[in-house]
């Protein structure tokens, strides 16, 4: 049986090991195991078994934990996939070849007393196999020799989207929430339980969205990143499909196409009725303008 120990930081990113998964494994008839390791889940004795694996894979090329199993772990390949939108830009730290001396001295200091960690762009020179997920045609990858697998296409009819929202929200809100872990804790949790009783079809987060939320929504929403603009993709959608959008306050509702339907909903109570309302009120009247 072929095994493969994946790291990941989010349960969200699981689609891409999934994908992964199928091209590795492919003619072997299910007759393989995958261990998926997250930050919580890591201990020592995952690096302290004498199990063998035939591949390692992972993104979090920066991730002192990752680079843990791969400095100790026993197995054959080395397979890496991109983490998101920095894997295309060549300047991102993902790509560098050594460690900044002013922002990281930990990390640049171990590495010049016992070789570990690597820099990040040297441990991605390391991958076997890189896998990505954005298109070759359209973006010119760093990386001249991956792999792309595309995202399996969405059958069900799209008739419902959620636009997702900072995590700033936490120093907007009307309640003083500095300093309050427990009840951001719980206000995120209520804020999914809004969301899955909506049920959309896709969920589009904010760029700078709590994660949390993600992990926390049903596996029937499929959450879908625009890395292009939301809202140009939305705005195709409804050339076909008689949508819905639902939002908390998001300025991107003013530039879709008057015939999608707005629908607000106030995510986290972080607002006063009336404060609410007259947002609400400036949206409908620019409707009525254009």
């Amino acid at each position: 049986m072929m095994r493969a120990l994946c790291y990941i930081q989010k349960k969200y990113y699981k689609w891409k090991i999934d994908l992964i998964a199928d091209d590795l494994f492919k003619g072997e008839k299910k007759n393989y195991e995958i261990e998926i390791v997250y930050p919580e889940s890591f201990s020592l004795n995952t690096i302290s078994k004498k199990k063998k694996y035939d591949f390692l894979v992972g993104c979090n090329v920066d991730d002192f934990k990752f680079q843990l199993l791969y400095k100790f772990l026993h197995f054959d390949k080395f397979i890496t996939f991109d983490e998101g939108q920095r894997n295309i830009n060549e300047n991102d730290k993902y790509y560098s070849k050594s460690f900044s001396f002013e922002n990281q001295k930990r990390f640049y200091f171990l590495n010049k007393i016992c070789g570990f960690p690597l820099p990040f762009g040297k441990l991605l020179e390391k991958s076997d196999k890189h896998y990505s997920f954005f298109d070759p045609k359209i973006f010119n990858h760093p990386i001249k020799s991956t792999t792309f697998l595309k995202k399996k296409k969405i059958t069900k009819k799209i008739t419902k989207i959620f636009f997702g929202v900072s995590s700033n929200w936490v120093f907007s809100h009307r309640e003083d929430l500095l300093h309050k872990p427990k009840i951001i804790e719980k206000k995120i949790n209520e804020a999914a339980l809004k969301i899955n009783k909506l049920c959309p079809d896709l969920y589009i987060p904010h760029p700078r969205e709590d994660e949390r939320i993600l992990e926390l929504l049903n596996e029937n929403i499929t959450v879908v990143n625009c890395p292009n603009g939301s809202e140009d993709f939305v705005n195709k959608l409804a050339l076909s499909n008689e949508i819905e959008v639902f939002t908390e306050k998001s300025g991107i509702v003013f530039d879709l196409n008057k015939k999608i339907k707005i629908s607000f909903i106030d995510l986290f109570n972080r607002f006063s009725k009336s404060e609410y309302d007259k947002f609400k009120n400036q949206y409908k009247e620019f409707k009525k303008s254009n």
